[in-house]
Formats: structure tokens, C-alpha cells, sequence
């Protein structure tokens, strides 16, 4: 799930986006998640953030068709098993807080602007569970 050729190309895709608006942070949370999966297996990774314009909690979330396309990540993406793992977290917090939060405004796909984010950046890294909490 995760070697040496993930780490070098999370580094450098966290350093090199400049529209991330956290680049050393996100470089910075590379270099830790690479230490710690040296140690143990990860199963999940949360950033939190604050946000004013919607008044519940949910979240973004990386979906496997919107990695780079290779045989092995199309047939991936094709999977239902790995589209409902990628949605589980967020479906159990919507169903055991529902009036806090909203899975109906949960997002799983990856912008191209934020390719350089801590959540990506550990998702490519092989961290399926790689997730930005949005909360008011």
C-alpha cells in the first residue's frame, strides 16, 4: 500500500502547488505521515477547518476516480466496495449526529487546486481515509 515512491511524490506534490494556501504544512504532515507509517498502519486522517457560510458539519473527501488514471486505479475506481469505504465515516456521523451533521453536504472529489492539501496529500500517500472536516 505505501513505499518509498509514494513518499517521494507526496513530498514533492505538496511543495510544488502553489494554490494550496498550505504548502509547508502540507509538507510538513507528509514528512509525519511518512514516520508514522514506518511505524503503523494509519486508518484515518481528519484536518479539521472552520468555515462561515454553512451552519452544520461535513466533509471532504477523496474519491478514487479522480486519482491519475492507471489500470490499477480505474479498476479501483470501479470497485462499489472501495466508493462505500471512501463514504463510511461521514454516513456513520450523519446517522449518530444528524442534527450537527450533514452528509447531504459532504463532497468526495478532488479539486485540481487542491491537490497540494494535507487530506490529498495523505490520501495519495495510501491513507484511504483522508478526509477535511468543514465545521461552523
Amino acid at each position: 500500500m505505501y513505499n518509498e515512491h509514494n513518499r517521494s511524490n507526496s513530498s514533492s506534490s505538496s511543495s510544488s502547488n502553489s494554490n494550496s494556501g498550505g504548502d509547508s504544512r502540507s509538507y510538513s504532515v507528509a514528512m509525519f505521515t511518512c514516520s508514522l507509517l514506518d511505524e503503523r498502519e494509519v486508518a484515518l486522517y481528519c484536518d479539521l477547518h472552520g468555515h462561515s457560510r454553512h451552519q452544520n458539519i461535513f466533509i471532504y473527501g477523496c474519491n478514487e476516480s479522480h486519482r491519475p488514471t492507471t489500470t490499477t486505479t480505474a479498476a479501483a475506481a470501479a470497485d462499489p466496495q472501495r466508493r462505500l469505504h471512501e463514504r463510511l465515516f461521514p454516513y456513520m456521523l450523519s446517522r449518530h449526529a444528524p442534527d450537527m451533521f450533514s452528509y447531504k453536504l459532504c463532497h468526495f472529489h478532488v479539486q485540481k487546486s487542491k491537490e497540494g492539501t494535507g487530506r490529498v496529500v495523505v490520501w495519495n500517500m495510501g491513507i484511504q481515509n483522508s478526509y477535511t472536516m468543514e465545521v461552523m
